[in-house]
């Protein structure tokens, strides 16, 4: 998920599972502090921030935003980081909690199948996996999930597939275990709280 941002001239990619709705949601407070974010996804807003680095940095309309914002010197470009298996864990959590259609769906699709089948109608199961169970599954389908060239999910992907850290030029890296302290303290340190 990426923050693109001309007033503040600053770049924020925080990938699925690494604090992306919470950046969106300061983000958010920053020019709507009066409004509850009611909807992220609502392309008439001013500014378009829920998208992937595809459809947003690379849309013809947006070329020459995405250019500056990439590349020029003064753009604060910020990448969010989460420790890799608290991410899988936490992504584990969310998708496989019972009632997530794409917890469901990637049963399907794995060799998961009847454990989800038998954990759904199990009321005292609150997943349909176990965390053990999708970690055995996410390693043993690697390989043919590889050859689809593609994750079950954008959740699981690698943080690397899905903000460049080598390809553009970071001003910080946010870790999100620290991100309560980090974040205020490089907004304020870029001048980036200041009026707009």
């Amino acid at each position: 998920m990426w923050v693109q941002d001309l007033k503040l001239d600053l770049l924020i990619c925080a990938p699925y599972k690494s604090a992306s709705s919470a950046i969106r949601f300061w983000w958010w407070r920053h020019y709507h502090s009066e409004q509850d974010p009611h909807d992220f996804w609502n392309k008439n807003e001013d500014h378009d921030w829920g998208q992937t680095r595809n459809a947003l940095l690379k849309r013809f309309k947006n070329g020459k935003i995405s250019q500056k914002l990439l590349t020029s010197a003064s753009t604060t470009r910020v990448v969010v980081a989460r420790h890799p298996i608290i991410r899988f864990w936490s992504a584990w959590n969310q998708k496989f909690l019972k009632g997530q259609q794409i917890g469901w769906l990637i049963c399907k699709q794995s060799r998961l199948a009847p454990i989800c089948e038998r954990n759904l109608n199990n009321s005292t199961e609150t997943h349909l996996c176990s965390f053990a169970e999708w970690s055995d599954a996410f390693v043993g389908d690697a390989e043919r999930w590889k050859m689809k060239n593609r994750v079950p999910d954008p959740h699981f992907a690698r943080q690397l597939d899905l903000c460049p850290l080598c390809q553009l030029r970071q001003a910080f890296v946010l870790k999100v275990e620290d991100m309560n302290e980090e974040i205020e303290a490089i907004l304020n340190d870029q001048q980036l709280l200041k009026e707009h």
